[in-house]
C-alpha cells in the first residue's frame, strides 16, 4: 500500500512539472524561402519538421538547451496558397500552423 502511495506521489509530482511547462510554440518567420522558428519544444531532441505548400519539404533539426530551433526551406508560401507547418517530437503533440491569406481576390472565371 505504502508503495502505491509513493508511487501516486511521484506521478502527481511529475505531472504538475509538465503542466508548468509552456506549451511548444511554432511560427512562420518567412515565406519567400520559408523560414520557420520552434519555442518550448523538448531540449536537445530531434523535431521532425513538414512545410506543405505547393510543395512538400520535410526536415528533422535538433532544439538547443532552450528547447529552441529555427529552419530555413527551399519552398516559396505565396499570398493566396494554403499552407501547413507540422512539427512533431516523440512524446509529444504535434504543433501544426496553418493557412492562406485571407486577403487574395477571388480567382477570376472566364
Amino acid at each position: 500500500m505504502l508503495g502505491l502511495v509513493l508511487g501516486l506521489g511521484v506521478t502527481a509530482a511529475c505531472a504538475s512539472g509538465n503542466a508548468s511547462r509552456p506549451a511548444p510554440v511554432l511560427a512562420l518567420k518567412s515565406r519567400d524561402p520559408v523560414i520557420v522558428s520552434g519555442s518550448h519544444f523538448t531540449a536537445h531532441a530531434a523535431v521532425r519538421l513538414l512545410v506543405v505548400a505547393r510543395v512538400l519539404q520535410s526536415r528533422a533539426v535538433r532544439t538547443n538547451a532552450r528547447g529552441a530551433f529555427t529552419a530555413t526551406f527551399s519552398a516559396v508560401i505565396d499570398r493566396c496558397s494554403g499552407w501547413s507547418v507540422t512539427a512533431s517530437q516523440r512524446g509529444r503533440a504535434p504543433v501544426v500552423i496553418r493557412g492562406a491569406r485571407p486577403e487574395c481576390a477571388p480567382a477570376s472565371t472566364p
